[in-house]
């Protein structure tokens, strides 16, 4: 049966010579969306930088890390389809790869319903069934934000992704996308440098007057005391309202499987600069676990009632006997009940030097 072949980001034709068993990814969400897609064994090689699903991980094979991963490594393990990113790689790993021999394909989603194409063709690539029921959910939560955008006011958003310098989420980026779903108006979108990700300083900030300010944890990791200084600048809106958010930086930038979460964690999020504004609640689905589940609980509960009419059929002897046995196994209780607790006599002994240091250590802990 042939394979198909895929076009990628660059326009370049992929085709596996087989369906990829053996997969290495250069992209953590990638990584992510690829073992929620056909499980994590098919995995064989992820970079550092991929930590989902965390309970996978550990067990699969580093090759270094997006920007510097170790090229004959990847080539040893003989992987049918390698995953990259047009911006989260460089080329010239890609082109040393491809020089190998090895089918590479290169994403390059700036929209979600860009990622969700991208996960669509990486799916054909895998073939594997459960792309709909992966990329289904994501596509409904973007329609949901779309309709609610006709509606809901903005709000002025600024979100850096680096510190000194300063750099923000322009336009023309995934991180973008998702600020223009969830209703904010980026503040740097259309930055005069007509550079995608602009370097901004604290001044511009002040100008722009965000009225929320959002400070992802990647790529650059801001943390609670970078999130004080913002709220120290008492001028800009979003610090006088207490409207600066630390934030997990995948909510952001992980196209695929995190894609509906990021889009319900930060519509939340800015809502709270949205005080007279109320989203509609969230249609109710019934999903088929939940049906099999209601099902099994009907047959459990007709198996309790056949179970107590059955019992309620016992002779009068066969009553008493029970009785007796249940009031055994009581005075056995109770007999347990009233023993004293058994105290075992103090000895002195002699514990070994490490674990003596260790329980000195511990208590020592304890008291301070």
């Amino acid at each position: 049966m042939p394979m198909p072949t895929v076009k990628d980001a660059r326009g370049e034709s992929v085709t596996t010579t087989k369906r990829a068993e053996r997969i290495v990814s250069l992209v953590p969400s990638v990584t992510e969306s690829v073992a929620r897609l056909c499980g994590a064994r098919r995995l064989v090689g992820i970079t550092k930088f991929c930590t989902e699903p965390e309970a996978d991980v550990p067990a699969i094979r580093k090759i270094g890390g997006t920007k510097d991963p170790d090229v004959e490594a990847i080539v040893a393990l003989q992987p049918d389809v390698v995953l990259a990113n047009r911006e989260e790689n460089r080329e010239e790993d890609v082109a040393a790869l491809e020089a190998a021999g090895l089918p590479v394909f290169v994403g390059y989603p700036r929209t979600a319903r860009e990622g969700i194409e991208e996960l669509r063709t990486i799916a054909r690539t895998l073939e594997t069934a459960l792309v709909r029921a992966t990329t289904d959910p994501i596509k409904e939560e973007i329609e949901r934000q779309e309709a609610l955008n006709a509606e809901r006011p903005r709000v002025r958003v600024f979100c850096p992704i680096w510190r000194r310098p300063f750099m923000a989420v322009g336009g023309d980026t995934y991180a973008g996308d998702i600020l223009r779903l969830v209703g904010a108006e980026n503040v740097f979108e259309s930055h005069a440098r007509g550079n995608r990700y602009p370097q901004v300083e604290l001044s511009e900030v002040a100008r722009a007057d965000p009225a929320v300010i959002l400070l992802p944890s990647e790529p650059f990791h801001f943390r609670r005391r970078h999130r004080q200084e913002m709220l120290d600048l008492k001028s800009i809106t979003a610090a006088r309202n207490q409207h600066v958010f630390l934030v997990d930086g995948r909510w952001l930038s992980w196209y695929g499987h995190r894609t509906r979460d990021g889009l319900e964690k930060l519509e939340h999020l800015l809502d709270r600069a949205r005080p007279d504004w109320k989203a509609p609640p969230r249609p109710v689905k019934k999903s088929k676990t939940a049906a099999a589940a209601k099902k099994a609980a009907k047959k459990v509960g007709a198996a309790a009632k056949t179970a107590g009419g059955a019992k309620s059929r016992l002779t009068p002897a066969q009553r008493e006997a029970a009785k007796k046995r249940a009031a055994k196994r009581a005075g056995k209780t109770r007999k347990k009940e009233s023993r004293p607790p058994e105290r075992k006599p103090k000895t002195d002994v002699e514990m070994p030097p490490g674990l003596r240091l260790r329980v000195e250590q511990q208590e020592v802990v304890e008291e301070e």
